[in-house]
């Protein structure tokens, strides 16, 4: 898995990579998830829609058990999140 934010478009990106080595597997874009009914458009960059975002993500894949793993690789990102917001209050 490599999450990554460009630059140059501030498009947050997910590359899952599996038995290829010149090429991701899946792709997904940031930009394309739709916020939840409700929320605005500058609510996004809220870190819990990434988080719901990597969900979606796992949902969309073939095989349960990489399901499985982004889902676990989520809740450790969002767990760090939430202990780095504890260290600073």
């Amino acid at each position: 898995m490599i999450l990554y934010s460009r630059v140059k478009d501030h498009e947050t990106v997910l590359e899952l990579w599996a038995s290829s080595t010149k090429h991701p597997d899946s792709v997904f874009h940031f930009s394309k998830f739709e916020l939840p009914s409700g929320w605005e458009a500058e609510d996004k960059s809220n870190p819990i829609f990434i988080y719901q975002w990597l969900i979606e993500c796992a949902s969309k894949l073939t095989w349960w058990f990489y399901t499985r793993k982004l889902v676990d690789e989520a809740n450790e990102l969002f767990d760090e999140y939430e202990k780095s917001l504890k260290k600073s209050s």
